[in-house]
């Protein structure tokens, strides 16, 4: 059987933020119970702001992102509260996933949300 691909997004910026301890805590958990697991950590994955400019597309942080979410079977995506909504670094990091449009967007994926 193949290990279940699940892709983690943080949502936060700063280095010591609590979502961000949430996600790595949660993330042991997942490996620990069979699963191949890939952190977006965005306080070292910069991406770009969103503009969808042949240079932004290409950036490697938007490809890694792109491609992690393309390939996973499950979605979790983590993020602190700003104001009674997302942080705009996972708002960002949202509109880069709509690069997944021509590949089926997110349709049959397992998302879950902290």
């Amino acid at each position: 059987m193949s290990l279940l691909k699940l892709v983690a997004v943080d949502g936060a910026r700063r280095t010591d933020s609590e979502s961000r301890k949430l996600l790595h805590l949660s993330k042991m958990y997942f490996e620990k119970a069979g699963a191949d697991v890939y952190l977006f950590d965005q306080s070292t994955e910069l991406l770009p702001v969103y503009d969808e400019s042949e240079a932004s597309v290409e950036h490697p942080s938007v490809s890694r992102l792109v491609s992690s979410v393309h390939e996973a079977d499950v979605i979790v995506l983590c993020s602190p509260e700003y104001h009674g909504s997302m942080s705009g670094a996972m708002k960002n990091a949202l509109d880069w996933l709509t690069l997944l449009s021509e590949k089926g967007n997110l349709r049959g994926k397992v998302v879950g949300l902290m």
